[in-house]
């Protein structure tokens, strides 16, 4: 999604928060399209920042450039996790979170594998990680959270 599109996503989800009822009713639960582009807020830029982090070419690099990614990825989903669910789509959301924290974990211990030098853990782990993204994309997706999608597209 260009810059400008997220730009205007983030100043809609703000009016339409900002708009309707008593400043009390703050715990009200929003409806799942304002759920949605809350989340793809938080993924859109939780993806703005991974692109400044350099691709690693080493694992010395992937060591390096590993807890950074693993940071932000966690921070986007304690944010994630904050958002109060649509009524009623609680279950859904959890599930889909949930296999967005699976994704992270996986991509840690990766992560730890090749900086170590551990070729025949990472390989193991490869065909795990691909079905964890893929899985995780497809739930995303489902919902129509698709500035969360991990694939290249």
């Amino acid at each position: 999604m260009p810059k400008r599109s997220v730009s205007i996503l983030v100043m809609l989800v703000t009016l339409v928060a900002g708009c309707g009822g008593d400043e009390g009713d703050e715990s009200e639960a929003p409806t799942k399209a304002e759920w949605i582009a809350s989340a793809n807020v938080i993924c859109a830029e939780m993806f703005e920042e991974l692109d400044l982090i350099p691709e690693p070419q080493t694992p010395e690099e992937m060591g390096e450039a590993g807890p950074r990614v693993t940071e932000i990825h966690r921070t986007a989903l304690a944010r994630l996790r904050a958002l109060v669910p649509p009524d009623g789509e609680e279950g859904r959301v959890e599930q889909i979170l949930d296999a967005a924290q699976a994704t992270i974990d996986w991509g840690e211990e990766f992560t730890d594998a090749v900086a170590a030098g551990d070729d025949e853990r990472a390989t193991e782990l490869l065909a795990e990680g691909e079905r964890l993204v893929s899985e995780s994309d497809r739930l995303f997706g489902d919902y129509g959270i698709l500035e969360c999608l991990e694939s290249e597209e």
